[in-house]
C-alpha cells in the first residue's frame, strides 16, 4: 500500500494535476503517429489521476473532498469553456469559437478515443463533441475516486492496528 508520511499541501496536489494534464497535451501528438499506441494514451492518463489520487495524502482532515476540489481547480479551463459554450447553446446566443478550439485542446488527451465512438448527434451536437464538453466534469472524480480508496483502505488498517 502506499502510504506518504509526510501530506502534501492542496496547492501542490492541484498543480501536479494541471502539470500531468499539461504533459498529456504536449504528448498526444507524437502518440497519434501510430493509432494503436495511441489508443493507450486516455486509459494512461486515467491511471495516472487515479494512482495521483491513491498515492496522495492531502493535508486535511477530508483528503477525499480536497482531491475533488483539486481535481476541479486543475480542469478549470476546460470547466470554464464548457460552461460558456453550453449557456451559449442554452440561451441560444453565439460563443467565439476559439472557445471549441481551446475546449478541444484541453481534451487532446482523449483525442485518440474519438474515431472509435459512435457518430451520434443530441440535441443537434455531435457526440464526441458533447462529451468533449463534459469530460472537464467528470475527470476530477478519478483522483477523488483514488483518495476514496486510500482512505477507506487507512481506516480498515487502523481500526486493525496496522496504520501509526
Amino acid at each position: 500500500m502506499i502510504y506518504l508520511k509526510k501530506p502534501i499541501p492542496f496547492r501542490n496536489f492541484t498543480q501536479f494535476l494541471f502539470l500531468v494534464h499539461l504533459c498529456f497535451i504536449f504528448l498526444t501528438p507524437f502518440f497519434l503517429e501510430n493509432f494503436l499506441l495511441s489508443l493507450i494514451l486516455p486509459p494512461a492518463y486515467l491511471i495516472i489521476l487515479f494512482l495521483s489520487g491513491l498515492g496522495t495524502q492531502i493535508k486535511s482532515k477530508k483528503p477525499v473532498l480536497m482531491s475533488l476540489a483539486g481535481g476541479y481547480l486543475s480542469q478549470l479551463p476546460g470547466i470554464v469553456c464548457a460552461s460558456i459554450i453550453f449557456s451559449g447553446k442554452i440561451f441560444h446566443f453565439s460563443t467565439p469559437e476559439a472557445l471549441d478550439f481551446v475546449i478541444q485542446l484541453w481534451h487532446a488527451p482523449f483525442s485518440p478515443a474519438f474515431p472509435l465512438l459512435p457518430r451520434a448527434r443530441f440535441w443537434e451536437i455531435p457526440f464526441y463533441y458533447l462529451l468533449t464538453l463534459t469530460l472537464s466534469f467528470f475527470l476530477p472524480f478519478f483522483p477523488a475516486s483514488g483518495a476514496l480508496l486510500k482512505s477507506t483502505q487507512v481506516k480498515k488498517l487502523s481500526k486493525q492496528g496496522g496504520v501509526d
